[in-house]
């Protein structure tokens, strides 16, 4: 109708009437997609594994020797928070201390016992008292590390006070499964909301490990670094114990953790394998 408009001598015929596809015209075989699957999935893998390899993180022991300018004292090998199957469904983890888990291998108990061995070295050379304990980021197992290097010392018949200063997110509370009045909450002395003749450390179990832990955030507690409140206080646990275990702050996730480890003798570093680039 267009065209008979147009031009005088055009005619147009339908050579073949058009027709919709109902399948493909290539069709892939059942067997070609499982080759092909398989081939994707074995080539993800194999730049996963790449990539970690050139990852400049630490890997093992010699990484370590050789990436960071520290003294290694022990390594513990990765243990498992869920112990069943209702657990892991539940996503619930449980707390990985050396005393009360009848789950944990012989070699994680061991090697802890190993560091505080050499904890104990450090302090009869140096007369080192107050270590603390930090990594670069989360999920690393600094507190973790820290309450088994406290409970391993108190072990070996040293009173020592676990001090909670991850103010921002504390987590010993939950480790160790306490729950703390107000005269045994370390911000509230620290806040001077309770005098520090009130304030209650709390025992674990019969051994000798005392815990000034905090059950919620306090954001403010930069002041008590910088009014020099917090240093006034360790100095004062500092004649109460034999060692003075401090449970710093990620140092990617809080500035104060710098001032921190400046109260104390010595730091240690946790570091989780193929977890922080080596430069952080």
């Amino acid at each position: 109708q267009v065209s008979d408009s147009v031009f005088d001598n055009v005619v147009i015929s339908v050579l073949t009437m058009p027709e919709v596809p109902h399948s493909p015209s290539n069709r892939i075989s059942t067997g070609n997609r499982i080759l092909i699957v398989g081939g994707c999935a074995l080539l993800v893998a194999g730049l996963i594994v790449v990539f970690s390899l050139l990852r400049d993180t630490v890997k093992d022991e010699e990484d370590f020797k050789n990436k960071l300018e520290a003294k290694l004292i022990g390594t513990v090998p990765h243990e498992k928070k869920q112990f069943s199957i209702r657990e892991r469904l539940q996503g619930r983890n449980k707390a990985l201390l050396i005393h009360n888990n009848a789950f944990i291998s012989l070699t994680f108990v061991e090697n802890y016992h190993k560091i505080a061995a050499k904890i104990e070295h450090i302090h009869h050379r140096k007369g080192s008292k107050i270590f603390a304990v930090t990594s670069v980021a989360e999920n690393e197992g600094k507190s973790t590390t820290a309450a088994n290097i406290a409970i391993s010392l108190a072990d070996r018949g040293h009173k020592v006070i676990l001090i909670d200063l991850d103010c921002r997110k504390p987590a010993l509370h939950q480790i160790f499964d306490k729950k703390h009045s107000e005269k045994s909450e370390f911000g509230n002395l620290l806040n001077k909301k309770i005098k520090p003749a009130e304030f209650r450390l709390k025992r674990y179990k019969q051994s000798l490990l005392y815990l000034a832990i905090n059950t919620v955030p306090y954001p403010e507690y930069g002041e008590w670094i910088e009014n020099g409140e917090l240093r006034k206080v360790i100095k004062s646990f500092e004649v109460q114990a034999d060692y003075i275990i401090l449970d710093t702050a990620p140092i990617v996730a809080d500035a104060f953790v710098t001032d921190i480890v400046k109260m104390a003798d010595q730091t240690i570093m946790v570091v989780r394998t193929d977890t922080a680039f080596s430069s952080d």
